[in-house]
């Protein structure tokens, strides 16, 4: 198995903000290494999550949805300013 193969699945989930640990450091010294395949696939990867939501409904959120997506974004500016 080629590097690429092993290192495609995880672009999605990098893409996505999934990532964590070994996998994380992996992809990214990877992606600074320069080479010219994965990053096309990266931008590939990040082309097509970017498009997904235009095929989704236009649903309002629900109030608890909301509120908790609020009290995320909150929590996570007060850790920012720590």
């Amino acid at each position: 198995m080629d590097h690429r193969q092993q290192l495609d699945e995880l672009f999605s989930l990098y893409s996505l903000g999934l990532l964590q640990g070994e996998d994380l450091k992996k992809i990214e010294e990877h992606l600074k290494s320069g080479c010219r395949e994965c990053l096309e696939v990266f931008k590939q990867t990040e082309l097509v999550l970017s498009l997904l939501p235009y095929g989704l409904d236009d649903v309002p959120l629900s109030t608890e949805v909301r509120d908790k997506v609020l009290e995320r974004i909150e929590i996570s500016q007060k850790e920012k300013k720590r």
